[in-house]
């Protein structure tokens, strides 16, 4: 879905949420596990629901998951022309499939911590600044978001253990509980990439979506020279290739997006 998101915004040159659509259909494989709000908002989709209502296919009130978190890091790494309009992008990207206020919330916690994570020198995080700076990115978002983030900060003064983040906040695929808990596993081992991802994958519970966000996180921090090299070699027959993927990186570092409606 990382792929898609960013396959969409080099070719529409910003988020166009049709088009988006279309990428998730073509990259859509049964066997990767995708949650039921993507399975029926892309069959909505196919059968020409507008865009804007094929999220409602699931659930009524919207799907509270954290799809939209996992797959926000390229709009994340997107240079947007203003707050508002990342702010627009990350929403724009998410409500496709996940309109819910809890996992819009979530995906701007996450984008937010992804572009906060982009300039910092590895070796210069500071967890507890970092916290502090993105509760107030996020300040206008509702107080349960800031809540999290507080408690995310009481974990990791506490030299918590994966299964005591997961217990306290939670490991559902509920984007008000994982998307925080991803982000405490980068913040307690973000010495390295493997770090976060292995220390991510000690909480079990929707361990996939949990690593993927903790290793977005720890991408932006540690670049992809910080990936292990046997785990790109174990991409090696996957498609996308690794060298197709790097490519597709550098046009989406190179992309100056056009503005979006902010409504």
């Amino acid at each position: 879905m990382n792929i898609a998101v960013a396959e969409s915004l080099v070719a529409a040159g910003t988020v166009d949420p049709e088009h988006l659509l279309h990428r998730f259909a073509a990259h859509y494989e049964p066997a990767r596990g995708f949650g039921r709000g993507m399975k029926l908002a892309l069959r909505a989709f196919a059968s020409g629901t507008r865009w804007d209502r094929c999220a409602f296919a699931a659930w009524p009130e919207g799907s509270r998951g954290n799809g939209g978190a996992v797959r926000i890091t390229p709009v994340a790494c997107v240079a947007w022309s203003s707050p508002a309009m990342f702010a627009r992008a990350v929403e724009l990207t998410t409500r496709v499939t996940h309109t819910h206020e809890e996992a819009v919330s979530a995906a701007l916690v996450q984008a937010n911590a992804i572009s906060l994570a982009l300039p910092i020198d590895a070796g210069d995080l500071d967890p507890q600044a970092f916290l502090t700076q993105l509760r107030g990115r996020v300040r206008d978002l509702p107080s349960w978001v800031n809540d999290a983030l507080l408690e995310v900060g009481a974990l990791l003064r506490g030299n918590a253990s994966p299964t005591e983040a997961g217990r306290v906040l939670g490991c559902s695929p509920l984007a008000r509980e994982s998307v925080f808990t991803a982000l405490w596993a980068f913040l307690a081992a973000s010495e390295t990439y493997a770090s976060a991802i292995t220390t991510a994958a000690l909480i079990g519970g929707d361990v996939d979506s949990i690593c993927a966000m903790a290793g977005a996180l720890a991408g932006a921090l540690h670049g992809a020279s910080g990936i292990p090299e046997d785990w790109l070699q174990n991409l090696a027959h996957e498609s996308p290739t690794v060298k197709a993927l790097r490519a597709l990186g550098e046009r989406l570092g190179q992309l100056i997006p056009q503005d979006l409606a902010v409504v």
